[in-house]
Formats: structure tokens, C-alpha cells, sequence
């Protein structure tokens, strides 16, 4: 497919978290098509960024699909049906379709959410049905901290250079062993990992048939695309990058330090495990 240039990626496919920390819901992406989203397109779920400042509060709509809050920074009490937890910087909620949701900050710094919501589509094409329930504490939070990590996720682990450690909160996404598993049970259309490398590792160049998007957590990331790594950017803390399905795209940690990032990707768990190719022919399509 024909590569996209830095300023087209960074102009149609990158959000840059707002400077300011007035207390609202920013659509990043939307499945019913860009609306007043910031990135256009249509997606397979939606993701949208909360900013709460101390002392405040967002309501979020009940939605007819099961829900996941990651907390990108900051510290929130996160309350649905008479339950609340704390969640803080990385944790991961999971919410119940059909139930409004309360988050307030409760630190003293403004804090910062990612809201990811299932398209309720995915469900009825499936003849699934939502399956988040039960209360907070335990089962429907995974706490940074607590998540395991896996050194050998990925078809690529082994490969010197491409070593990373994967921490699953939502689904398997693309693993290539069935004891790789998330810390939340509920399957989502869609996977959420925290991908972990030292200084200078990375991952070549490969391509997904679903959506998958780039949140540098901790640093900067050095991302690549185009079926000759082409061309190149890099993206600040907590600005968010949807890359096109079927591009070839690759990234490196080029933070002298070890480094983290959010990676998902959209999909039920047989469809993410089908849904990578490489470039390189040392490394088969997962299967």
C-alpha cells in the first residue's frame, strides 16, 4: 500500500494530548465513522481521552458494549453500580455495558484517562454477548504492579534487538502461546498490552489487518513505516498514533533508559492472532 509521509501521519493519524487540563472527553477515534473525532476514519472501537482536573468529575454514559479505563496518569476514583476503586498511573478498569460511570480525581494532580468502548456491532456479528460484571476490586482491575510480564509473546521475542516484555491487560492480542493471559478475563474486541524495552530494542517491520494504535507511556517512541522503513517520527509521552491496516510499521525505544508504551490493537482474540505479517521472511506469519 502506498506509504503515508511524516506530515501526512502526523497530521491525520496523531493526537496530541490538550496542554491544558480543563476537565472533559476528547474523541479520539470513533466505530461510527470521525464525527468530531480527531482522528478520522471509522475504527472497530472507540477510544476517547478523559482529562479530569483535581477536585473534579466526568459522568460517562452507559454504553451498550462492555467499556475499559486505562489510567494514563494521575490518581481517579472510577464508580459504576454503587462499586468504587482507586485507580492510578497505568491501572486498567474494566466497566459494564449498560451502566453509567463516575470518575473523579482524587489526587492532587490533574489526572488522565483512556476510555476505550466496544462497538456493540462486534458483539451482534459474533452472536456474543457483553461479558464485564461483578465487582470492582479483584476480578475488573488490573493494578500496574500486579500485571505479569512475558519475555516470549511474540514470534520475534527471540531475536536479539527485537526483545521486549509484554504485560497483557485485555485479551492475548497477537501471542504466540495460549499461556500468555491478560490480567482481565473478559474478552473485548480489542487487546490492550504494556510493551516494556530496554534502550535501543524495538520491533521490525510488520503489518496488522486490524487497527493498532501507539501510546508512548513514559518517553519518546521512535516509530517507522513503509515496506523499507522509509519513513520516520517521533512521538511525546501520551500523544496517540492509529496506524493504517496494512502498513508496514516498526518502532525503537530511543530513550537511553528503559521505556514503555500502550499498544492495542483491535479485534477479538482469533482474529488479533491472525492479524500480523512480517517483513522480514525469518519470521512466519502467526498462525
Amino acid at each position: 500500500m502506498a506509504s503515508p509521509s511524516a506530515f501526512e501521519l502526523a497530521t491525520s493519524r496523531i493526537a496530541k494530548p490538550p496542554a491544558d487540563h480543563v476537565s472533559q472527553v476528547i474523541p479520539i477515534f470513533d466505530f461510527a465513522g470521525p464525527g468530531d473525532a480527531v482522528i478520522a476514519g471509522r475504527h472497530s472501537f472507540r477510544l476517547s481521552l478523559c482529562q479530569v482536573g483535581p477536585g473534579e468529575g466526568l459522568d460517562i454514559a452507559p454504553s451498550d458494549a462492555d467499556q475499559a479505563l486505562f489510567c494514563l496518569q494521575g490518581e481517579a476514583a472510577v464508580q459504576q453500580d454503587g462499586g468504587t476503586v482507586s485507580a492510578k498511573r497505568w491501572d486498567c478498569v474494566a466497566l459494564a455495558s449498560g451502566k453509567p460511570t463516575q470518575v473523579r480525581n482524587s489526587g492532587t494532580a490533574p489526572a488522565r484517562l483512556l476510555l476505550l468502548a466496544a462497538d456493540p456491532q462486534a458483539y451482534r456479528d459474533t452472536g456474543r454477548t457483553p461479558t464485564v460484571d461483578g465487582p470492582f476490586e479483584g476480578r475488573r482491575i488490573a493494578r500496574w504492579g500486579e500485571v505479569k510480564g512475558y519475555d516470549d509473546a511474540f514470534a520475534t521475542s527471540n531475536t536479539p534487538g527485537l526483545e521486549k516484555r509484554v504485560f497483557k491487560l485485555v485479551n492475548r492480542g497477537i501471542s504466540v502461546g495460549a499461556h500468555h493471559l491478560p490480567a482481565l478475563a473478559f474478552e473485548f474486541p480489542f487487546s490492550m498490552s504494556i510493551i516494556e524495552m530496554e534502550a535501543g530494542k524495538g520491533a521490525s517491520l510488520h503489518a496488522h489487518a486490524t487497527e493498532e494504535i501507539f501510546v508512548p507511556l513514559d518517553g519518546d517512541l521512535d516509530l517507522f513505516w513503509g515496506d523499507e522503513a522509509e519513513s520516520r517520527i517521533r512521538l511525546a509521552p501520551h500523544e496517540i498514533v492509529s496506524m493504517p491496516i496494512g502498513l508496514m510499521r516498526g518502532f525503537t525505544n530511543g530513550n537511553a533508559r528503559q521505556f514503555h508504551m500502550l499498544a492495542l490493537v483491535g479485534g477479538w482474540n482469533r482474529q488479533s492472532v491472525d492479524s500480523v505479517t512480517y517483513r522480514s521472511p525469518d519470521f512466519s506469519t502467526v498462525a
